[in-house]
């Protein structure tokens, strides 16, 4: 079988046995008729009739092969519909041989779908697990933040900044866990972006206070089409991260401010940024800020040696899973901005 499908050279070589017996035969038959002084036009004509008959057979058996390979060659080779479903609607097999294979390829996709029907359930079952854990671990962690940090001893101040950070790594576990089902926890909706910014901002406060990081608030009157859960979350993030990669040597702040692109187009948009006086990524380091678990540079620091490289990923995820756009540019020494795009068109997030 070809990479292609099931080509007239590999039916050809498939039966290259036949063939060669087939011509063999003929040549014995015409020498029989030559030892018993046959014409040649005889000769001819017997040599005709079975080389004929020979081309013929191979014709009908070819015809009514290829289409059942050339299926089998296209599951193969991943084109068209799913290959699981594909094994399942194969063209009604020819022969004995045909028939095992299909029945083979329909076994193999029924196990498959049983398997991947499966793991889908207990991927359900893992996910609401960490979805109740997460909730439930958020109580005592809560608790033991208030009682830390009512206490003013610079001891009861940093145990407060590490539950902090606890909590942090908690929420990250739980929106990676809802990841893989936005759509079952996902409301686009009519929301004031000013209102989503100033709530994230509030629970922030403590991180922000604690790393002295002020905020500034540009123009965010518009209002959005979005989930503000999610989006509080990604912004929750970035404020995270800016604070994470300040520069200590200069008074720091995050920008908060939007713009509304392209009015009264189809592909209207408004364009939240959020700029920090960081210390900036690396050129080497920019295309990948996004991947999974990579840390960067910055990261590699001593003093971030606790850095898991999943909050910018779960951003750029979750963003794509909510129908958003997500940028950002970056100078080392300067500070970085990021950029999340709303399409204003709601056909946008019926795609």
């Amino acid at each position: 079988m070809e990479a292609r499908g099931y080509g007239l050279g590999s039916y050809l070589k498939d039966h290259a046995a036949t063939i060669a017996l087939w011509i063999c035969a003929t040549a014995i038959v015409c020498l029989m008729l030559g030892v018993v002084a046959a014409s040649r036009s005889v000769v001819a004509l017997v040599a005709l009739v079975l080389l004929g008959s020979l081309a013929l057979a191979l014709t009908i058996g070819f015809a009514g092969h290829r289409r059942f390979w050339q299926a089998v060659g296209e599951i193969a080779e991943g084109d068209g519909a799913h290959p699981l479903e594909a094994a399942q609607d194969l063209p009604y097999p020819a022969n004995s041989m045909e028939r095992a294979t299909d029945a083979a390829l329909v076994a193999c996709s029924r196990a498959a779908s049983e398997e991947v029907a499966r793991s889908r359930h207990e991927a359900s079952d893992y996910r609401a697990f960490v979805e109740a854990w997460s909730h439930e671990i958020k109580t005592p962690i809560h608790a033991a933040t208030l009682i830390a940090a009512s206490d003013p001893s610079p001891a009861g101040q940093a145990i407060a900044g590490e539950l902090e950070r606890v909590d942090g790594f908690v929420e990250q576990a739980l929106y990676y866990a809802r990841s893989t089902s936005v759509e079952r926890d996902f409301s686009v909706r009519e929301t004031p972006l000013a209102e989503v910014v100033r709530e994230t901002i509030h629970g922030k406060t403590n991180i922000l206070l604690s790393q002295h990081v002020a905020i500034e608030l540009g123009t965010l009157d518009f209002t959005v089409l979005c989930d503000a859960k999610w989006v509080r979350f990604m912004l929750g993030q970035l404020i995270d991260n800016a604070c994470k990669y300040r520069d200590p040597a200069r008074p720091q702040a995050i920008r908060f401010d939007a713009r509304r692109a392209d009015e009264g187009k189809a592909d209207e948009r408004v364009v939240l940024t959020v700029s920090d006086l960081g210390l900036g990524i690396p050129a080497a380091d920019v295309p990948r800020v996004f991947d999974k678990g990579f840390v960067g540079e910055n990261g590699r620091r001593a003093d971030q040696a606790a850095s898991t490289g999943l909050g910018l990923y779960l951003v750029r995820l979750l963003a794509e899973k909510c129908g958003l756009g997500v940028r950002l540019a970056s100078e080392p020494g300067k500070g970085t901005t990021f950029s999340l795009v709303f399409p204003m068109n709601r056909m946008h997030y019926l795609a």
